[in-house]
């Protein structure tokens, strides 16, 4: 089988590096800390987790829109899985996106990505490839809603027996708050199906509530503040493997361009989806 998504990849990082600097306009690089707890629902222990994420963000003008290149790298730390103890350690994921303005207050966009979930062995090892359109309005000087749609697949090509995100479709929806000066606060909620999850046959259920916060240090408003607090669930619905997830997190940015917190969510730059690779990472977890 010809892995695409690597050559997908390829491509994605080699498009940030064609376009003229002359152009560029402004991005981020930031380092997140998380602590999550995960339970499921035929009685194993809760675990506790630990994550740090390096993500980041960079954008140029181009034609009537801009360009978005955007990625993160997580690794994680617990003591051991839920169900089986298959080692769950990184998820990586690369995507552009292309958005237009609608005028002043509105925007719509296009992306496509590619994400990884690597494990122990090879016949739990995930690529994810998605895709969709998103948009944003700003109803008002501090208020912006957001949303994305779209589809993904995390086909497992050496073996029919353990799937990710097969041939699923998620739905984005945010809006934001910018009425404290320096500050951002984002509700966020992901709901997402597939065709196959952990088991062929087995339809996947999914879904993340969100709470993040961006605030500017005063003494320099380059160097942000995140933090956030996430609810999510993994199920493989037609047996009782079902993965609950609690997350909380706080890190630093450094944004280059001047953007102050709620400027990406006004401007329509909204990232990739949380579930369709955190569901695949979770799979050899319930399988």
């Amino acid at each position: 089988m010809i892995r695409t998504p690597k050559y997908l990849a390829l491509f994605l990082a080699s498009t940030a590096f064609s376009v003229p600097v002359a152009f560029a306009q402004d991005g981020y690089v930031g380092l997140t800390f998380g602590q999550y707890d995960a339970a499921n629902e035929i009685g194993e222990p809760t675990i506790t987790g630990r994550s740090t994420t390096l993500d980041g963000l960079y954008r140029w003008t181009l034609g009537p829109g801009s360009l978005v290149i955007e990625g993160s790298h997580r690794g994680d730390n617990i003591d051991s899985d839920i169900l089986f103890g298959t080692e769950m350690t990184t998820q990586s994921h690369i995507a552009a996106h292309y958005v237009y303005n609608l005028g002043t207050a509105a925007t719509v966009s296009g992306f496509i990505g590619y994400g990884t979930a690597p494990h122990d062995g090879p016949a739990e090892d995930f690529d994810l490839v998605y895709g969709g359109i998103g948009g944003s309005y700003a109803a008002s000087p501090v208020f912006t809603v957001y949303g994305q749609l779209g589809v993904g697949d995390a086909p497992n090509e050496d073996t029919t027996d353990s799937f990710g995100f097969s041939s699923g479709e998620f739905a984005r929806l945010g809006a934001t708050y910018t009425g404290w000066q320096g500050t951002a606060l984002s509700i966020e909620y992901e709901r997402a199906f597939s065709d196959n999850y952990e088991d062929e046959g087995e339809p996947g259920s999914f879904a993340s509530l969100s709470i993040n916060g961006v605030t500017a240090i005063p003494a320099n408003p380059a160097f942000q503040v995140t933090y956030g607090a996430r609810k999510s669930f993994f199920d493989a619905q037609t047996d009782p493997n079902r993965v609950d997830e609690v997350t909380a997190s706080l890190g630093i940015r450094y944004v280059l361009g001047g953007k102050a917190p709620g400027d990406y969510e006004r401007e329509g730059v909204l990232g990739s989806p949380y579930v369709p690779l955190r569901a695949t990472n979770w799979t050899p977890a319930l399988d």
